[in-house]
């Protein structure tokens, strides 16, 4: 579910309590009309808190890109940026019990492009499918180079279906069309991508999930490369940690 439409969903259940709540009390029933009231304004404040986190995880991103903390060649975000947002990150986990999924992507052959074509080409694909993917997700998400032709989008509130489909069009996204490199070659890149979610509380539970992702990314590297992996669906097993 993107952005606009979990605004309206959550402004059609605060819409539905009050509703339900006029109707009560034209009955007479008083007792569940301030019941369902209280729940409306439960329901508001919750989706109010909610806004407010995911501005304040678009201010880190923007505050992250102006001190620079971005990788000089793809313009992602740097480890170092990816260390300060999910601190954030899990703050609006722990908070709102909400979970948390990170996408881990590896492109797939990349060493042979490196290999055949120079470290130029190499470049450029990184430059290019790295736009290709910011292009994906959301101003709250973060899009950062861990090293190499690795990289890691976090997706804070996010559970694992809704992840799932991010992680489909990264995959399409990045095949949507070959890469130019040099005067006449053409390159067809794909990404191999390790998929995990949880509700954090913790850094420590946040490395665990990290490894989690991780593990997934080898079996769908294993499994044949170009595509999604996640680390129940594979059946590997999860990483228990305190408070999960």
């Amino acid at each position: 579910m993107d952005e606009y439409a979990a605004y309206q969903d959550r402004l059609r259940q605060i819409d539905e309590k009050q509703a339900q709540a006029r109707a009560a009390l034209a009955a007479g029933n008083f007792e569940q009309a301030r019941k369902l009231a209280e729940e409306s304004i439960a329901l508001a404040e919750r989706f109010d808190k909610e806004r407010r986190m995911r501005h304040e995880l678009v201010r880190v991103n923007r505050d992250l890109a102006n001190h620079a903390n971005t990788d000089p060649l793809t313009g992602a975000a740097s480890r170092r940026a990816f260390d300060a947002f999910t601190r954030q990150a899990i703050e609006v986990c722990r908070e709102q019990a909400r979970p948390l999924t990170l996408l881990l992507l590896d492109l797939d052959g990349f060493k042979q492009v490196n290999d055949l074509h120079g470290h130029a080409a190499g470049d450029e694909v990184l430059r290019i499918v790295t736009r290709r993917w910011a292009a994906q997700i959301r101003g709250s998400d973060l899009l950062a180079r861990l090293g190499g032709e690795e990289f890691c989008v976090v997706l804070p509130d996010t559970p694992a279906s809704d992840a799932l489909a991010v992680a489909e069009g990264l995959l399409a996204a990045t095949a949507s069309a070959p890469v130019h490199v040099g005067s006449s070659e053409h390159l067809h890149i794909t990404v191999s991508v390790g998929m995990a979610s949880g509700v954090i509380r913790a850094r420590g539970e946040l490395d665990h999930l990290l490894q989690e992702a991780d593990a997934a990314l080898y079996q769908a590297k294993h499994a044949g490369r170009n595509r999604v992996c996640a680390a129940e669906s594979c059946g590997l097993p999860r990483l228990q940690s305190s408070g999960r």
